[in-house]
């Protein structure tokens, strides 16, 4: 039977997550997640400082595995509460097709961050939204691209 895939757009929750609101956001909340978006940024710059340093001492698949264990370990506690139904999907096929593509994005990356000048290697990841937006028109057929904000 075929996928049927959200429009473009549209706001979808989880099953265990409450509703999505369809409200235009607050001021306040632009700027929270303004300043969380800046956060991220300098956390994954960090992220490839910290990284380098260590590829001195062990390969970047080596890093890439440790980067996977301990984030293992530190999301093990989330199951507490629901379990594993916190991990139930209607699609596991497409959920097995995404972790392959996540880590072998991550594995790549953490080889880039290894061999590539730092600053190139971050600019070169700073392009991915370049490429998912062109990879969702071409590829999911039924995004559209709309210009400005919402």
């Amino acid at each position: 039977t075929p996928v049927e895939l959200p429009a473009a757009g549209a706001p979808q929750a989880p099953d265990h997550a409450g509703p999505v609101p369809d409200h235009p956001p607050t001021a306040f909340a632009r700027s929270h997640a303004a300043t969380l978006m800046a956060a991220s940024a300098v956390l994954f710059g960090l992220m490839a400082v910290t990284l380098r340093l260590a590829v001195a001492h062990v390969s970047a698949f080596e890093a890439a595995f440790f980067r996977s264990l301990f984030g293992l370990v530190f999301s093990l506690p989330l199951l507490y509460g629901p379990g594993l139904a916190l991990l139930r999907t209607k699609n596991f096929h497409l959920y097995i097709v995404r972790a392959l593509f996540g880590t072998l994005a991550m594995l790549t990356g953490f080889w880039a961050l290894a061999h590539l000048p730092l600053a190139q290697a971050v600019s070169i990841s700073y392009s991915a939204p370049l490429f998912v937006t062109i990879g969702a028109v071409f590829i999911y057929l039924g995004a559209r691209l709309a210009i400005g904000a919402r």
